[in-house]
């Protein structure tokens, strides 16, 4: 059958029950399109994770492992579906030494392939209930949706409560159709995997479990069989969550989550049913849809031209209906996210009605008699007619078409996050930091996927520029990270002289493609000592030295600060050594620049000019028969398999940083 033909025939009479070949051609190249939309984005942020939710349930597996439940987070009583992948990812599937959150790739990648399941669920049910195209185009405006091409790719509840959610009504749905009491059954066990993901999905059981009674298609043998089942499955889930517990103790009740923490309203409210409604759908463009449902009206109630299309309607318009005022029990919310996360599966389910209302309307245009008023103004030929219908309706998507590949290309984006967490994982000495509160998570292992080895302690629970540096200094902070836009304003207020009392480490320029703005690394001390000099590349700028005298025996520790125009051919040591007046070494202390070298930049990764490089300590050990007097310590760097030294531009092979005082020591043993 052609596709034009398809928009024409009655699909309702005598069709097989499996789609001819060409319909699942269409339906195979609708799910490459919806691949290629989602599956490269997969890893979007990572290792930072962006969105908490994953990172909560990634923590809540390896709570289970580690504790036998993950009540610490709340989530004894969450609904196991999306905790139980995570922790059987993290059981069998993950390295202890990394942490929970380098699994969320995978979940995400199962996630985009749930969605896919999605796409092929809506075009059956499609066929089925309508016809060919309309599973086609129900599926198409699905797969091409920017809001669920970006939450397909995200490892929460949502995508896999949709699909099993339209799994149970379909397979409810095709039990009536074709009077297969076993789909009903099988619907029945559909439900019960959405509610394992959702609690909220057991507002539709009424039209999974008795809808099938409409029209004595269905025995009510099979329907008691399927209630029954439905009972003993809500009885375990109560005790395995535990729903009484949760229920009958002091804690908010939380185990229909529609907030973390929530009560429970006697009657559903209308103003909150409307408002909940409001909110999920200003999450995506609506107003593209609405002439699909006006159609769709229009067609099966007003003209009631297919009467087994009304039915399929008045199944999905009950589920659609139990499920808004289910949700209404809770009260209305006061966040997007939220809401279109609890209304997730009903959108896509109205997306699909829209889809069939645009097939319905061009299988009128290609055939059937609209009246002689509009008769008038459309083409004799249905050929023409159809086509031109066609691209009107493929220029009403183009804002889907290109709202969606905009967020492909935005989950391709870099995070500046992880520059940060790589480069002082990479650079600096472990310490405190500051940083404000949206990026409270970067060093955070558990939460924030954090997979480095140096540990960076977090100090603040304010935000970091409302105290003075010496402030956070008392309490042993070393250091902080800002957004380079405060950063920049520093320099039109700055009432605490951050710009001074701290030293700028790294910072990144904002660019295009950042999925948030850019960061500066600030050391909360100022440079100590200036100095100068320069080898090769790298150029000394400074010293941090807590004494410059001593006594024989004890021990100088500091740090140096280097600035290097380009990056040099090969990994350099440091050597930094202590000399007398005649230029003999009394005492040295080299290694290389930055600590644990295996894991840990080399001078060939020195590559922007604007960093300045914070060493590692340095302790100089003086001998115990050290002759007081005046040393000269002086700085370099040498290959590290050649000993090959870098040179100054004048050819020397060592620069001068200062003078230590040895101090001499009295008969008595006092200086």
């Amino acid at each position: 059958m052609s596709l034009v033909n398809a928009f024409s025939a009655n699909d309702l009479s005598d069709r097989p029950f499996w789609p001819r070949r060409n319909w699942w051609l269409a339906l195979l190249i609708i799910l490459v399109l919806a691949g290629a939309l989602r599956y490269p984005g997969y890893d979007f942020g990572l290792p930072y994770v962006e969105y908490r939710d994953e990172a909560t349930f990634a923590l809540s597996g390896q709570m289970i492992i580690d504790f036998g439940t993950a009540k610490p987070l709340g989530h004894h009583h969450y609904p196991p579906g999306i905790i139980s992948i995570y922790y059987m990812l993290l059981r069998f599937f993950h390295d202890p030494a990394t942490p929970p959150a380098s699994v969320i790739w995978i979940v995400r990648l199962m996630a985009i392939t749930v969605s896919l399941g999605i796409l092929a669920l809506l075009g059956l049910f499609g066929y089925h209930a309508v016809g060919e195209a309309a599973g086609l185009l129900g599926a198409a405006i699905w797969a091409i949706t920017p809001l669920f091409v970006e939450r397909s790719r995200w490892g929460t509840a949502e995508t896999f409560v949709a699909f099993f959610s339209v799994l149970a009504l379909y397979l409810t749905f095709l039990g009536m159709r074709h009077q297969r009491g076993e789909r009903t059954t099988q619907g029945t066990y559909a439900l019960m995997l959405a509610i394992a993901f959702k609690y909220h999905v057991a507002f539709i059981a009424p039209v999974v479990l008795f809808f099938p009674l409409w029209g004595k298609r269905v025995s009510w043998q099979r329907v008691l069989a399927n209630t029954g089942r439905f009972a003993l499955f809500s009885a375990w889930l109560m005790l395995f969550t535990p729903f009484l517990d949760a229920f009958l103790s002091s804690e908010s009740f939380s185990i229909v989550t529609w907030r973390v923490h929530t009560q429970f309203t006697t009657t559903p409210n209308l103003l909150n049913i409307f408002h909940n409604i409001r909110l999920a759908f200003a999450e995506f463009d609506w107003p593209y849809l609405f002439p699909g449902w006006v159609c769709l009206g229009w067609f099966v109630l007003v003209r009631n031209r297919r009467g087994r299309a009304l039915g399929a309607i008045a199944f999905l318009g009950s589920a659609l209906l139990l499920w808004v005022v289910g949700i209404s029990f809770f009260g209305a919310h006061d966040a997007h996210d939220h809401a279109i996360r609890f209304l997730f599966t009903w959108v896509t389910l109205l997306i699909m009605l829209s889809g069939w209302g645009y097939a319905l309307l061009l299988r009128a245009l290609n055939g059937a008699s609209l009246g002689s008023t509009l008769n008038r103004y459309l083409p004799p030929n249905r050929r023409l007619r159809f086509y031109i219908a066609i691209l009107l309706l493929g220029l009403l998507f183009l804002p889907y078409w290109a709202g969606a590949i905009e967020n492909l290309q935005r989950s391709l984006w870099e995070d500046p996050r992880n520059f940060v967490t790589h480069y002082m994982d990479r650079t600096l000495i472990a310490g405190r930091f500051i940083v404000s509160s949206d990026n409270s998570s970067l060093f955070n292992r558990e939460w924030g996927g954090y997979a480095g080895e140096t540990r960076f302690e977090l100090a603040n629970k304010e935000e970091p520029l409302q105290h003075p540096a010496q402030f956070w200094r008392e309490k042993e902070v070393e250091y902080a990270i800002l957004y380079q836009e405060v950063f920049e304003n520093l320099t039109n207020s700055d009432p605490y002289d951050y710009l001074s009392e701290t030293t700028r480490l790294k910072g990144w320029k904002h660019q295009p493609n950042y999925r948030s703005p850019a960061m500066v690394v600030l050391r909360l001390y100022p440079i100590q000592h200036e100095a100068t000099g320069q080898l090769g590349p790298i150029r000394l700028i400074g010293y941090e030295m807590a004494t410059e005298s001593a006594l024989p025996g004890e021990s100088i520790p500091f740090h140096l600060y280097w600035q290097a125009s380009a990056a040099t051919e090969g990994d350099y040591q440091v050597f930094n050594h202590l000399l007398d007046g005649l230029g003999n070494l009394v005492a040295q202390a080299d290694g290389p620049p930055h600590p644990d070298p295996l894991l840990r930049r080399g001078t060939k990764d020195w590559e922007d000019p604007q960093e300045i490089i914070f060493s590692r300590e340095y302790v100089l050990s003086l001998p115990d028969d050290l002759a007081p007097g005046a040393y000269t310590l002086v700085t370099g760097f040498y290959h590290r398999d050649t000993g090959q030294r870098l040179l100054s531009p004048t050819g020397e092979d060592s620069l001068w940083v200062t003078r230590v005082e040895v101090k001499a020591v009295s008969a008595s043993g006092d200086p």
